[in-house]
């Protein structure tokens, strides 16, 4: 049996609808997760840090697409 998709986030960002269009919400949702990995990377030290570097340029490679 399979389980049921769990919609409790939809509408959690429907307050920034009238700030960014679609593309650009995927955008900055896109640049807050690379800050992320980079709050987390500063906190895990080197190896972490070195991990998380390469998904940073591999989102920002995204980006600019």
């Amino acid at each position: 049996m399979k389980e049921q998709l769990d919609f409790s986030w939809e509408g959690a960002l429907a307050d920034l609808k009238d700030q960014y269009t679609s593309v650009e919400l995927q955008h900055e949702a896109m640049q807050w997760r690379i800050d992320e990995l980079d709050a987390d990377a500063r906190k895990g030290g080197t190896e972490l840090f070195m991990q998380d570097k390469q998904a940073k340029i591999s989102l920002e490679h995204k980006l600019k697409m």
